[in-house]
């Protein structure tokens, strides 16, 4: 039995946990399970699938059809276990590979948005933005390394030009 402090208790006290449901990994859905039942396990199978198949067209119907659930029973247990809705974490899972690609490949922005499963390059911008902050463009802008460059023979010459005229002075 594992306990852990909450609100309803007074002066810090813990409250016990008699099914040890909750855990420290918030972020990844697989360690949310635990002893949690079926349904919920159901949903853990649901994220398997969309990150294992992140570029199919997927619908909320298509996804509970998957996992044997009705959408409502999805709904529910996705909203249990990961904290969100399927299709918010879908859109969460396309971005984050998004991310990966544009700082890791030179594929256009509407390709990378394909390869993730969005046909619609603009939706797929406005998706980024509102999880970035920022566009893919500046996004992979800001990812690559300034590259260095010769100066040109110009640019030598003018330094060679203002160093000489300095020793004359």
């Amino acid at each position: 039995m594992s306990t852990s402090r909450t609100q309803d208790h007074p002066a810090g006290l813990a409250a016990p946990d008699p099914e040890g449901l909750r855990h420290t990994h918030q972020d990844d859905p697989a360690h949310v399970l635990g002893r949690r039942g079926v349904v919920r396990g159901h949903a853990v199978t649901a994220v398997d699938v969309l990150r294992s198949r992140l570029a199919e067209p997927w619908t909320l119907s298509a996804l509970a059809k998957e996992v044997h659930l009705s959408r409502s029973q999805l709904v529910r247990a996705f909203d249990a276990t990961v904290g969100m809705s399927p299709m918010t974490f879908l859109k969460h899972m396309r971005v984050q590979q998004m991310a990966r690609l544009l700082s890791s490949t030179d594929l256009s922005i509407a390709e990378a948005a394909r390869l993730v499963g969005w046909t619609d390059p603009n939706y797929a911008s406005r998706c980024f933005h509102a999880a970035y902050g920022i566009s893919p463009t500046d996004f992979r802008r800001r990812q690559t390394t300034p590259r260095l460059t010769a100066p040109s023979s110009v640019e030598v010459r003018r330094a060679r030009l203002r160093a000489y005229a300095d020793r004359r002075v």
